[in-house]
């Protein structure tokens, strides 16, 4: 399921909705939501590259809806992880192909076309129900989880 036309397309459309390639919408990288952590890491040249990471939250009933993200060097590679409170954690990532995962019970898993279709449904259900975000002030956890994901995205891409 990754990699493929599809899957592009609807990460593509998740980014655009979370405002992070569409400029029309208020965005989850605005710097409002811009964090005091870096994602750290060494390119082909072995120089350093600290690329900035934005995490906001939103109530949904009973529960928290958060979302982490960081764009890389250029403008065309990012991530994106989204948790909702007792509902596993998905990824995005978006590159020259897309990739989604889920997370259960701690382990990475890439996403296949029903682990998918409900991330795209849960995401159309957050934009229907339109809560506000707020930043997030202790995101060690999220941070954790990003890296973790982006390890996964790298192992299953080498």
């Amino acid at each position: 399921m990754n990699g493929d036309h599809l899957s592009n397309e609807i990460i593509r459309y998740v980014f655009d909705n979370f405002g992070i390639y569409n400029s029309k919408v208020h965005s989850i990288q605005s710097d409002v939501f811009l964090t005091n952590e870096r994602l750290s890491f060494k390119d082909d040249n072995d120089k350093l590259v600290e690329c900035p990471i934005w995490a906001c939250e939103a109530p949904i009933y009973n529960s928290k809806f958060q979302i982490i993200s960081c764009r890389f060097d250029s403008d065309k590679e990012a991530a994106l992880l989204v948790r909702l409170e007792g509902c596993p954690i998905y990824g995005c990532y978006l590159a020259e192909q897309g990739f989604i995962a889920c997370q259960a019970k701690d382990k990475w898993l890439p996403a296949n076309m029903f682990i998918t279709a409900s991330f795209l449904a849960g995401v159309e259900q957050l934009r229907e129900i339109g809560a506000p975000f707020e930043k997030i002030e202790d995101v060690n956890e999220l941070v954790k989880l990003l890296k973790g994901f982006i390890s996964f995205y790298d192992g299953c891409n080498a």
